[in-house]
């Protein structure tokens, strides 16, 4: 398990747990977006993940000095990759 920690109920080690079994058979394009100062998540584990999407148009996003919460670190960066991603994905 990639998790540095759990929640008490368990609920988010399943929710962890179904998405590292089943990314290797996502079919939607996915953008992975990750801090690579994220104390909560392993930057890893996200890169890791990346790799397993099988979607010919899944990017992945790492930001420089980004924490857990993306868009509190970068109210600018994040917003636009998401924007160019979702205007790619939208224009197939």
């Amino acid at each position: 398990m990639y998790a540095r920690s759990c929640d008490p109920t368990g609920c988010n080690c399943d929710i962890a747990a179904d998405v590292w079994a089943n990314a290797p058979r996502w079919q939607a394009s996915r953008l992975i977006a990750q801090g690579n100062a994220d104390t909560l998540t392993d930057p890893r584990a996200d890169r890791r993940l990346a790799t397993l999407v099988t979607a010919d148009d899944s990017s992945y996003l790492s930001v420089e000095g980004g924490r857990h919460e993306l868009l509190h670190d970068d109210a600018d960066l994040v917003p636009r990759h998401v924007l160019a991603f979702t205007d790619r994905d939208l224009s197939i």
